[in-house]
């Protein structure tokens, strides 16, 4: 592979062109950052027969090493979203703040992929989200903000930070508390949060800030040590909940108070799991209407991500896709004296440090 990338950038160096961002992208993906360096150092600064050579030699040594790393330690680290993290477009390093992959609806309501970018712009991505995503070079107006992905599946963890457990009167679990939510659940970033016409008994919906987690390969019996080699990435979430149908509209289960429509926003961006080695160490706050309701640390997790991973995968396959909301702090709505509810006109924001702020309206269904 190194070898065939940089025949495609010597190519182009002879004919005086621009290399390709897909070759660039492949020399970037190696595994090695002083691999990374010395290569785009010759892209950089050799232009002739020198860099030429450069390039053989380099791949003569490093192909050689890489060959005698096990199987399982010579796959790449960086999936394609990553990738497009590392360089932009004309192949130089991104800026911090443009280092967030978007989905979005276009001009010509095509749905599209990108980095977030200045304004209302993207820097528009294209291939497969699990797979490979390259810079095109291309930046244009996003009409909307989508989620920033379609979950093939998501799992949910109850009562799992110390002080909300604390705050609903109950004893830490002694094993994660999981249930789902539908798909149709989800919801993007701007999107009305739609109060259930069938809340007959009076107000009764909630907001929950979570911490989502996106697995980016299959993880079957993931020991966790490796749990978080198959996070792909993080974004906010808010697990809205219509309490009354929680506790006693579902014969027990709590999928049918928490699965309504537009119960699942996610957004605003998608943040790879190499720009947050650590999920344990985040803010993460639920503000509404100007108020902070919400306010603690990711740090208070009873089950940290990488344990829930490890159980959840339990002889049971979590494909590429697949959404998992971490649990909420104390400070909900339920809790409160009096208690706080959404209610038609409200503006819920869920943030959370280093992703961004989830930020929707609540309106009557």
């Amino acid at each position: 592979m190194l070898l065939g990338a940089s025949r495609t950038l010597n190519g182009c160096i002879n004919r005086r062109e621009d290399p390709s961002v897909p070759a660039l992208a492949a020399i970037l993906t190696a595994d090695d950052s002083l691999h990374h360096f010395f290569y785009y150092l010759a892209y950089v600064f050799f232009t002739d027969v020198l860099g030429h050579a450069f390039f053989l030699a380099l791949d003569l040594i490093f192909k050689n090493g890489e060959n005698r790393r096990p199987h399982s330690e010579r796959q790449g680290h960086l999936t394609g979203c990553q990738l497009c993290f590392k360089v932009c477009a004309n192949g130089r390093k991104t800026k911090e703040k443009d280092m967030h992959i978007i989905r979005f609806i276009d001009a010509d309501d095509a749905v599209r992929w990108g980095l977030e970018a200045e304004g209302d712009q993207a820097s528009v991505l294209t291939g497969d989200l699990f797979a490979e995503l390259v810079p095109t070079g291309e930046q244009v107006a996003v009409k909307r903000l989508l989620a920033p992905l379609a979950p093939t599946n998501i799992f949910c963890i109850g009562l799992n930070y110390r002080e909300h457990a604390a705050e609903s009167g109950l004893e830490p679990p002694e094993q994660p508390v999981v249930f789902a939510k539908p798909t149709s659940a989800v919801c993007g970033p701007g999107d009305s949060i739609l109060l259930p016409a069938c809340c007959r008994l009076g107000p009764e919906v909630d907001y929950e800030c979570e911490l989502a987690v996106v697995i980016g390969k299959a993880a079957r019996n993931v020991a966790r040590a490796d749990a978080l080699n198959y996070v792909l990435g993080y974004t906010c979430a808010n697990d809205v909940s219509a309490r009354k149908w929680q506790l006693n509209g579902g014969g027990g289960q709590w999928i049918r108070g928490k699965g309504f429509d537009t119960f699942c926003p996610l957004g605003p961006v998608l943040v790879t799991a190499d720009e947050i080695p650590d999920p344990q160490t985040l803010g993460i706050r639920t503000i509404l209407n100007g108020a902070t309701m919400q306010d603690h640390t990711t740090g208070d997790m009873i089950f940290t991500v990488a344990e829930l991973i490890e159980f959840l995968s339990e002889d049971t396959t979590l494909l590429p896709g697949t959404v998992i909301l971490t649990g909420t702090p104390q400070g909900v709505g339920f809790a409160r004296k009096p208690p706080v509810w959404l209610t038609a006109g409200d503006e819920v924001i869920v943030e959370i440090d280093q992703i961004g702020r989830l930020q929707n309206p609540v309106e009557a269904a």
